[in-house]
């Protein structure tokens, strides 16, 4: 495998890896260092996904890494809602991801009414 930089952390990282702590870490680390676009941008996805946390739901590395993308302006906040719709489109429906696929949708949409 590659390595390569993690623009956001300067870590080493193989190709095709995400780096994620923990989601709330990261997205924390937006809201305290990160220009006023990016920091508001990183409160929206934090309450969003803080909110179905109350719920015991979990969000997908998947929209923690689209949401991180929209944080740093690589796509916006419409495009991270078109990517999460089709990703659980292109995948069977399971037991498990049910809900995960809620927390995703739902994360989504809060974070459209928040901005």
């Amino acid at each position: 495998m590659t390595q390569e930089d993690d623009r956001r952390t300067g870590k080493k990282k193989h190709a095709g890896e995400i780096i994620l702590a923990s989601s709330a870490k990261e997205l924390e680390e937006y809201a305290v260092q990160g220009e006023p676009g990016r920091r508001a941008r990183s409160y929206c996805w934090k309450t969003a996904i803080g909110l179905q946390a109350v719920d015991g739901i979990k969000p997908s590395e998947y929209l923690i890494a689209t949401a991180n993308e929209n944080i740093d302006g690589s796509i916006t906040l419409d495009e991270a809602q078109r990517r999460i719709e089709s990703y659980y489109k292109a995948r069977p429906a399971t037991p498990e991801g049910g809900r995960t696929e809620e927390a995703d949708k739902v994360s989504a949409r809060t974070v459209a009414i928040l901005a």
